[in-house]
């Protein structure tokens, strides 16, 4: 995510403190699925968890950065693959259970913040 600077049109009443590292706001309106952002079950079936219903421990779990940068450099539609996954488990150990893997291309590097 991008961080957010005095640049940014912003709606009348967002307020910044002195040095500018202060936002607030109280409305915005923007598709769901725009961004980081995450599902519940519930998207998919009315009779699942909506996001308030899921347990607050589901969401804290160990978490893998596997580094594909060179490769998605070469390849700008990189996918993981288990070769991935394995040279990192022989560096790094065993995935653990439960674990959310996540992928690091360098794609963040072409985002500005400005």
């Amino acid at each position: 995510s991008s961080g957010i600077n005095a640049e940014w049109p912003l709606r009348p009443g967002a307020l910044y403190d002195e040095d500018g590292a202060f936002y607030t706001s109280k409305d915005i309106e923007m598709t769901e699925h725009l961004g980081t952002h995450m599902d519940a079950p519930y998207h998919f079936g009315k009779t699942a968890w909506d996001l308030a219903s899921i347990p607050i421990e589901n969401f804290v779990v160990p978490v893998v950065k596997v580094n594909v940068r060179e490769k998605s450099a070469k390849n700008r539609d990189y996918m993981l693959t288990v070769q991935d996954l394995q040279d990192w488990e022989e560096k790094y150990g065993a995935v653990p259970d439960n674990a959310v893997v996540l992928m690091e291309t360098g794609w963040g590097d072409k985002y500005t913040d400005t």
